[in-house]
């Protein structure tokens, strides 16, 4: 994924101090399996809508679709495009600052956050995505609410496990990934054209080198992928005993 280059630094003195970027998205550190058709329709909502969330259980993608979108969307119309990582703030005073922060503008005590932030962005097209709002909604819906009545070419967007409820919001509900049916027979060749199957082999391989999708274990990934309807990130946080390792040794091993 080509992301945007940080820019030189800005000669604007209404905007931020030397060092600011055209674009801080998210280097990361895995490909992004599958999700064509919803780049593009994210994409096309993005194109037409100045506020747009994508929203959806916890694991199903949001950040990383988020960060896929973005830099397509911005590296296409050579905009400015800043990412704000809301996920550690427990204060609603905190959004504002954190993305004040994020922009590279100076707060002070006799300017609010949110008009500095519009006085720097003014009548420039900028992306500015808000990741993690879901324990923030109601800061994260105020302060976008009056950005976007302020700057007229910005455009947000969000990830939420609910949505904003900010007037010209569109919510955009990201599915799960295409899983097969629990207990159904197939290949293996037919089981890795599934989406939710290629996730979770990619990532047990990075978390288990050598793991393969095999006739061995297929039917246990494919267990795991359909019980989780399709988000097999759902629960990858610690070994388990669910998969027969793929190596010689015997050890049983799997990432959920």
């Amino acid at each position: 994924m080509g992301l945007l280059s940080p820019a030189e630094p800005t000669a604007d003195p209404s905007g931020p101090s030397p060092g600011a970027y055209r674009c801080n998205l998210p280097r990361p550190m895995s490909p992004l399996i599958g999700r064509s058709g919803e780049l593009a329709a994210i994409g096309a909502c993005l194109d037409v809508n100045r506020l747009v969330t994508l929203t959806g259980a916890g694991g199903v993608g949001k950040t990383r679709l988020a960060v896929e979108a973005a830099a397509q969307h911005a590296n296409r119309d050579a905009i400015r495009c800043w990412w704000v990582e809301l996920a550690t703030l427990s204060s609603p005073e905190a959004v504002a600052s954190a993305v004040a922060s994020a922009l590279g503008v100076r707060e002070t005590a006799s300017e609010a956050a949110v008009t500095a932030i519009a006085r720097f962005v003014g009548e420039r097209p900028v992306l500015l995505v808000l990741d993690n709002c879901e324990h923030l909604v109601a800061p994260c819906a105020d302060l976008t609410g009056h950005l976007l009545a302020l700057c007229a070419n910005l455009t947000v967007l969000g990830t939420s496990r609910e949505p904003l409820e900010v007037p010209g919001e569109v919510s955009w509900r990201v599915p799960s990934l295409p899983a097969p049916a629990s207990r159904a027979p197939m290949t293996v060749d037919i089981l890795g054209g599934y989406a939710a199957v290629q996730l979770f082999a990619d990532r047990a391989a990075r978390a288990r080198p050598g793991f393969a999708l095999n006739a061995g274990n297929g039917v246990y990934v494919a267990e795991i992928c359909a019980r989780l309807d399709g988000i097999p990130l759902a629960s990858s946080r610690r070994p388990c005993s669910c998969i027969p390792a793929s190596g010689p040794q015997s050890e049983r091993t799997c990432v959920c």
